[in-house]
């Protein structure tokens, strides 16, 4: 290869690695758009799930809260009026709910309430156990309920419901 030849092919390889060194602004603003639209897609689905899982806290304690005034009675004879003397460790306060477990009609009914600190984003909870005793048969059965609120609204009481509002 001559050196005029050398030269001239050096020549060219360094113009065209200048002419490819970055991208096009088009390419970048494309990029961007692509970025935006996955982001506007995600970013709902991120934060429903996570309000699901705020809302599984609440309801696995309420259910907890039901089975331990199950056991409670079945120890007892009655439902217990507070969370404390169910010893499930479960607090009456958390980030996201308040909680509270009283009975009612001489310890023979039971009613959970999980309230959400923010009724817009989350849902509450409510939950009964009562016992439903056979004149003939003295057989006495514990039934139990679980109820789930709509956002924006609080849960009515279930004081004297089998059935969820």
């Amino acid at each position: 290869m001559t050196p005029q030849l050398k030269v001239l092919f050096i020549y060219r390889l360094r113009q065209s690695q200048l002419r490819e060194e970055g991208f096009t602004l088009l390419e970048l603003l494309v990029v961007v758009i692509i970025m935006g639209v996955l982001g506007a897609i995600a970013t709902p689905t991120f934060l429903n799930q996570a309000a699901k899982a705020r809302q599984a806290e609440a309801q696995t304690y309420v259910s907890a809260i039901n089975r331990g005034q199950q056991m409670y009675y079945l120890e007892q004879g009655k439902f217990s009026n507070n969370l404390e003397s169910l010893g499930l460790g479960i607090p009456e306060r958390t980030e996201d709910y308040s909680y509270v477990s009283t009975s009612r009609q001489s310890g023979q009914v039971s009613v959970t309430r999980a309230e959400s600190t923010d009724i817009t984003t989350l849902r509450d909870y409510a939950g009964r156990t009562w016992v439903v005793r056979n004149p003939e048969t003295d057989v006495r059965v514990i039934r139990l309920l679980f109820c789930e609120g709509t956002l924006g609204q609080r849960l009515p009481s279930l004081n004297n419901r089998t059935t969820c509002p």
